[in-house]
């Protein structure tokens, strides 16, 4: 059987994305921290801290804990059989693959993958985070409410398949925007 922490230690030195389950969230120095288990790799978890987390708002963290991530070594404690990770560098790398293809293309119909329901503050209306090929896009309500009565997390579930049109890419911030209701047959 493979030595997990060399299997990291190699994953980081060829700067691989890997597969990892956020299996919780710890408080260390009172911030929010992701503690990620590996498929395959006993004994050996990963943390990311909001700066990593690639995610707009810190207080979104608790919201993706039982998802999955892809996720870049950056550091490892053989010793505690800790490795420090980035989400965010993983999805730059996947930002640069899929951004083209996202704004060449505007009547294609993307799969995509719930993540969160983001709350609606100061007056706002809540909106979706969605998975499209490894980038966060976000899907205002108006455009990812299917029924206008019933709240957006009992339409769409975190894990749950969706299918939706992107309406803008903005590759200066890395913003994408989507409909689902635009991907819906008339």
């Amino acid at each position: 059987m493979r030595d997990p922490m060399e299997f990291l230690f190699q994953a980081k030195e060829r700067e691989l994305a890997l597969d990892a389950l956020i299996a919780g969230l710890d408080y260390p120095d009172g911030r929010p921290t992701w503690v990620l288990t590996f498929p395959g790799l006993d004994g050996v978890r990963g943390l990311v801290p909001p700066s990593e987390a690639g995610l707009p708002d810190k207080n979104l963290m608790p919201r993706f804990v039982g998802q999955d991530v892809k996720v870049k070594v950056k550091g490892i404690d053989r010793e505690n059989g800790l490795a420090a990770c980035s989400v965010r560098e993983a999805m730059a790398e996947a930002a640069e693959r899929m951004l083209p293809k996202l704004a060449e293309n505007p009547e294609r119909v993307w799969d995509a993958v719930v993540r969160c329901v983001v709350p609606g503050q100061d007056g706002q209306p809540p909106r979706l985070l969605v998975d499209v090929g490894g980038v966060l896009a976000e899907v205002p309500r108006s455009q990812a409410a299917i029924s206008l009565t019933r709240p957006l997390s009992e339409q769409h579930r975190p894990g749950s398949a969706v299918r939706l049109k992107i309406t803008r890419v903005d590759p200066q911030n890395g913003l994408v925007e989507a409909s689902i209701r635009k991907a819906l047959p008339d």
